[in-house]
C-alpha cells in the first residue's frame, strides 16, 4: 500500500521541483532535518516515512545537529520579513524558537547526558518516552500489517546501538530523581516488551528475533541503571536560575519574563483563594445548617478545610477510579450540546484507558492524539487515567483519592477530554500545518483545557451542586497559580522540598499524596507546569479585550480560539483581534 506524503514532504518537493516563498523552502527543510533527528517524533505526528529509524544520540550526531540547526537560524535572520505573509510571519516566529530551544538543549541544558530516563527532553514533543510508547502507537496504528511488521522489526534491531549511544552519554554524574524514575520506567518498559510486543511479533520469526534482542538489551541497560548509576547519582536535578531563565521564554513562547510571570501567578494565587472562601461560606449552610457562619478570617480558613474534607470524603473506590473517570464523557458531552459551549468531535472519536505501566506515577492524567499529519488514518483521542498504585499503604492511597474525588474528577475529564484537550485537537486538526502541528504551543493546549473547565462550572456543571464543583473548581484554580509558583521555586529558584510541601498542602489545600507526586513531575521536567497558568491567565485576557469591542458570542470566541493551530495565544491576536 503506498501511504500518501505528509504535508511537510510536500512542501520539500515544491521548495526542491516548483514555485515556492522561501520561507516555504526553509520550512521545509526544517521539519525534515527535525524528523530526521528524531524519528520517533515523526512517528507521532503521523509521517511514516522514518518509521524503520532510531534517534542517533552519539555524540558526532549531536555535532551534525547543531551544525544544521545553526545554519538554519542563520538562513531565517537572512529573510526578509516584509516580503512574507502573515501566516509565515507567524511562523517564522515559531521556528525561531523551536530552532533555539533544540540548541539550548544540545549545548548548554544537555538533559539526555544526566537524565536516564528514555525520553526526549524536546519540549514541543509529547509523549516523550521514544521507545514503548513508539511501538505501541505502531502496531495499534494505521499501516498495513507488512509495514508495521517491517517498522517494528527495524526499530527493534536498532534499539541495542540506541541504548549503547544513551550509556556513552550518561558517562558523569546524574540526577537521583530521574535514575529513580529510570528503573520504573524500564521495569514496565520491559513487561511490555513480554507481553504486548511478543503477542505481534511471535509469529514472525525475523521480528521475534529482534525483540529478543533488543528485551537482552533493555535488560543490560536496566543493571545499568541499578547497578553502575547509583554511585553516580549525584547531580542536582534543579535546572538553575540561569538556565531556566533561558529555557523559559523558548518553551512556552512568551515575552513575560520569570519575575513577571511569577508576580502574577501569586496575585492569581491570592485572588482564588479569596473566592473560595465565597464559595465556602455559601456551601456551608447546605453542609450543616444549623452551624453558624464564622466571621473572623481564622474561622474562615478552617471552614475551608472543612468543607474541602466534607467534599473529598466522597470518592470512588481505588479500583474503580479509572472506571470512574470514563463515566463523566457522556454527561460533560451532553452538558456542553445543551448549553452551546463548542461544538464537539463525534463521540466515538475518544477512549478512556489506564495509563501504560512504562509511564505511570509521574501525571495523574493525559492526553494523547497521534498521527496528526497523517490525513488518511481515522483520527481518534485517548484520554489516559493513572491507576492508584495498589503498593501504596492504605492511607497514601486514600489521601490520593480524596484529592481526586467525584467533585473533581468531572474537572478532570473536563480538562483532557470535553471541552479541553480533544475538542481542542479536533479543531487544530482542520489546520493541517505542519509546522505548528509539530511546534505546538503547550501552554496553549493547557491554558485551553483549564478555561473549559472554568466554562462548564461557570456554566451550571452539577446542577443543584453546582457549588460543589465551584468549591473544587477554585482549589483547581488555586492549582494553576501554585504550579507555575512551584515550577519556578524549584527549577529557577531554592525551593526546598519542605517549602514546596507547604505551598502545595498548606497553601493549596492538596492532599498530602497528590502533592509528592506533583513535587516528583516538577523535578522530573522544567517549565511544563508553568503552562496551564500562563495559557489561561493570556486566554482570559484576550476574551477581556474581545468583550470590550462590543458584542460577544461565547461559542464564536471558543472556536476562534481553537480554529487556527495550537499556537501561543500572542499570535491569536492577528485573528480575534484584526
Amino acid at each position: 500500500m503506498v501511504h500518501p506524503l505528509p504535508l511537510f514532504a510536500v512542501l520539500l518537493s515544491l521548495a526542491s521541483s516548483g514555485p515556492s516563498s522561501p520561507f516555504a523552502k526553509l520550512e521545509a527543510q526544517y521539519l525534515d532535518g527535525l524528523f530526521r533527528a528524531k524519528p520517533h517524533l515523526a512517528s507521532y505526528m503521523g509521517n511514516h516515512d522514518y518509521e524503520r529509524k532510531q534517534a542517533d544520540l552519539s555524540s558526532a550526531g549531536a555535532s551534525r545537529r547543531v551544525t544544521e540547526l545553526r545554519g538554519q537560524a542563520a538562513s531565517l535572520k537572512t529573510l526578509d520579513r516584509a516580503t512574507l505573509t502573515q501566516e509565515e510571519r507567524i511562523d517564522a516566529d515559531i521556528m525561531a524558537d523551536g530552532i533555539a530551544l533544540e540548541l539550548l538543549d544540545l549545548t548548554e541544558i544537555r538533559e539526555q547526558s544526566w537524565n536516564p530516563r528514555l525520553e526526549d527532553t524536546f519540549v514541543f514533543y509529547d509523549p516523550r518516552e521514544y521507545v514503548a510508547s513508539r511501538l505501541s502507537d505502531l502496531i495499534h496504528g494505521s499501516l498495513t500489517d507488512a509495514e508495521k511488521l517491517s517498522a517494528v522489526t527495524a526499530q527493534l534491531s536498532g534499539l541495542p546501538l540506541l541504548l549503547e549511544q544513551k550509556e556513552a552519554l550518561l558517562s558523569g554524574p546524574v540526577t537521583r530523581v530521574h535514575l529513580d524514575k529510570a528503573v520504573k520506567d524500564n521495569l514496565g518498559r520491559l513487561e511490555f516488551m513480554r507481553t504486548e510486543l511478543e503477542k505481534f511479533t511471535a509469529p514472525h520469526p525475523a521480528a521475534e528475533k529482534a525483540r529478543l534482542a533488543a528485551l537482552s538489551a533493555l535488560q543490560k541497560y536496566q543493571a545499568f541503571l541499578e547497578k553502575t548509576l547509583p554511585a553516580r547519582a549525584t547531580r542536582d536535578w534543579r535546572l538553575g536560575p540561569v538556565l531556566y531563565r533561558k529555557k523559559f521564554p523558548l518553551a512556552l513562547q512568551t515575552d513575560l519574563t520569570v519575575d513577571e510571570f511569577t508576580r502574577r501567578a501569586r496575585a492569581a494565587f491570592a485572588a482564588a483563594k479569596k473566592d473560595l472562601v465565597g464559595v465556602a461560606l455559601k456551601l456551608a449552610p447546605q453542609l450543616w445548617p444549623h452551624e453558624s457562619l464564622p466571621k473572623d478570617a481564622a474561622g474562615q480558613g478552617a471552614l475551608v478545610q472543612k468543607v474541602r474534607d466534607e467534599l473529598s470524603r466522597d470518592h470512588p473506590a481505588a479500583n474503580h477510579f479509572v472506571e470512574a473517570n470514563a463515566q463523566c464523557i457522556s454527561g460533560l458531552r451532553a452538558f456542553i450540546e445543551e448549553k452551546g459551549l463548542i461544538g464537539l468531535p463525534p463521540a466515538d472519536s475518544l477512549t478512556v484507558e489506564v495509563e501504560p505501566e512504562f509511564k505511570r506515577g509521574a501525571v495523574g492524567a493525559e492526553y494523547l492524539s497521534p498521527g496528526f499529519l497523517d490525513s488518511k488514518a481515522r483520527w481518534h483521542g485517548t484520554y489516559y487515567v493513572d491507576p492508584v498504585d495498589p503498593t501504596w499503604p492504605p492511607e497514601k492511597q486514600e489521601s490520593y483519592l480524596q484529592s481526586n474525588n467525584n467533585y473533581s474528577i468531572p474537572l478532570t475529564a473536563s480538562h483532557e477530554a470535553y471541552p479541553g484537550h480533544h475538542v481542542q485537537a479536533y479543531y487544530a486538526r482542520r489546520d493541517r500545518n505542519p509546522l505548528r502541528a509539530t511546534l505546538w504551543s503547550g501552554p496553549f493546549a493547557e491554558g485551553w483545557a483549564v478555561y473549559g473547565e472554568n466554562q462548564v462550572v461557570a456554566s451550571g456543571y452539577g446542577g443543584v451542586k453546582n457549588d460543589r464543583f465551584r468549591f473544587m473548581n477554585m482549589l483547581g484554580a488555586m492549582t494553576v497559580a501554585g504550579n507555575a509558583l512551584l515550577d519556578a521555586g524549584l527549577q529557577g529558584g531554592a525551593m526546598t522540598d519542605e517549602e514546596a510541601m507547604h505551598l502545595l498542602v498548606d497553601e493549596s489545600l492538596q492532599g498530602k499524596a497528590q502533592a509528592e507526586k506533583k513535587i516528583l513531575r516538577a523535578k522530573l521536567d522544567s517549565t511544563q507546569l508553568s503552562q496551564y497558568f500562563l495559557g489561561f491567565s493570556e486566554i482570559q485576557a484576550l476574551e477581556a479585550e474581545v468583550r470590550a469591542r462590543g458584542k460577544f458570542n461565547q461559542r464564536s470566541f471558543n472556536e476562534g480560539l481553537v480554529g487556527h493551530g495550537t499556537v501561543a495565544v500572542k499570535r491569536l491576536r492577528t485573528y480575534l483581534l484584526p
